[in-house]
């Protein structure tokens, strides 16, 4: 089945090769069943990894936002 995934993990690359240590994310539930995760994570790059580990068949993904400061 579909379900929110068990851990959701971010790290940042200059390169796409050497990644920062990857930073745990929060999988938060609204009230209407719709997961969500949010983070500020310091880091420069110009790629972004994000690594799921699923805890049901599929995950989908909706939406990912990076916003620079």
């Amino acid at each position: 089945g579909i379900s929110a995934p068990q851990k959701a993990t971010v790290s940042v690359s200059s390169d796409n090769s050497a990644f920062s240590e990857p930073v745990q994310l929060p999988i938060n539930r609204d009230t209407d069943g719709v997961y969500w995760s949010g983070a500020e994570i310091s880091g420069k790059g110009r790629y972004i990894k994000v690594d799921l580990t699923l805890s049901a068949s599929f995950v989908f993904i909706d939406e990912v936002e990076v916003y620079a400061k």
